[in-house]
């Protein structure tokens, strides 16, 4: 297991002796390398900036076109008697709705009753052709 001391900044595999640590990073509040001279001035003197003093602008008042008149809109046409036709028709389908519900029982009884006949009618037709 690595010694945790003073260079090993959490590591957990490797070497953190004194020469290792020097060799990964400079010493506290300084720069891996030498900071060259920076100049700010380029060659030559600079340009001076040219600026034109005659200039004036007077402002005028602001033309904004007036506000566009909408018309009211047209009415729209009565339509209470297709509503009332609405409202009959779905009056008309739930009656329908419920003769069918009270109704289709008794049909599904009738139409199982068919079946059953029919299916003995079949069995009996069998029984008798093995009979002969």
């Amino acid at each position: 297991m690595a010694r945790t001391g003073k260079y090993t900044h959490g590591k957990t595999k490797g070497t953190s002796d004194r020469q290792s640590s020097r060799r990964l990073a400079a010493a506290p509040g300084e720069t891996g390398g030498v900071i060259k001279d920076f100049r700010l001035s380029g060659p030559g003197a600079s340009q001076p900036i040219r600026t034109n003093t005659q200039d004036y602008f007077q402002s005028q008042k602001l033309n904004f076109p007036s506000a566009p008149q909408i018309p009211d809109a047209p009415k729209a046409p009565d339509d209470s008697q297709n509503l009332r036709n609405l409202s009959n028709a779905f009056g008309d389908l739930n009656t329908n709705l419920q003769k069918f519900v009270t109704e289709f029982p008794r049909f599904q009884a009738s139409l199982d009753k068919q079946a059953r006949a029919k299916a003995e009618i079949k069995v009996l037709k069998v029984k008798v052709l093995e009979i002969f």
